[in-house]
């Protein structure tokens, strides 16, 4: 069934039951507790993460897609967490719509997109800073070219998803090294007592 997106009026060939259920005045979960700490390397293990999306998706039933968003992390960080993303992609597959939080640079949505391939609700979570202080540290630009890129990736994500008969995106990509801005991982946090 086509549906028409509010956007930029194109015609998709899936509907976005998520979008459909809250529409209706359904009750809408957005998950995130998968993604603590996502973003300092996996702390969550694979099966941490499965565990939770099919438990919050088992209290809808069948209808856990249209009903929990689950958030299963940024597969940019490290192959780690790439691999546990595609986990809960995959192993949660029915039980809630499985998304994927990625930055506004075109190898990390690539590789978000791969990350939860195959996945039927599946969607990707692209951050775009709002600062040019955030977007200077994040992806190298002022806000005002993020906001400008963050949405020429997207038009290029809906244009390569399966579904919607674009492109195919590759099968496999490797893990894209995090900017010099970002550590890779900050360790526990120091702070001495003042008097």
């Amino acid at each position: 069934m086509a549906s028409k997106d509010a956007l930029d009026g194109r015609v998709w060939c899936s509907v976005d039951v998520v979008r459909r259920s809250a529409a209706a005045g359904r009750v809408v979960v957005w998950e995130e507790s998968a993604r603590d700490g996502a973003q300092a390397k996996t702390l969550m293990t694979p099966e941490s993460r499965v565990r939770p999306a099919r438990e919050t998706g088992r209290v809808f039933g069948a209808d856990g897609p249209r009903h929990v968003v689950f958030a299963a992390g940024f597969p940019a960080v490290c192959g780690e967490e790439f691999e546990a993303v595609r986990r809960v992609a995959v192993e949660a597959e029915g039980a809630v719509g499985v998304a994927t939080v990625c930055r506004g640079a075109r190898p990390d949505v690539e590789q978000a997109l791969v990350s939860v391939r195959g996945s039927r609700h599946a969607r990707v979570m692209v951050v775009v800073p709002a600062s040019d202080a955030m977007a200077h540290a994040m992806v190298h630009r002022t806000a005002a070219e993020a906001l400008q890129t963050g949405v020429g990736l997207v038009k290029q994500a809906r244009d390569q998803d399966d579904a919607g008969g674009g492109r195919r995106v590759p099968e496999r990509t490797p893990p894209v090294p995090m900017p010099p801005s970002w550590p890779a991982s900050p360790g526990p946090r120091r702070t001495r007592a003042r008097a």
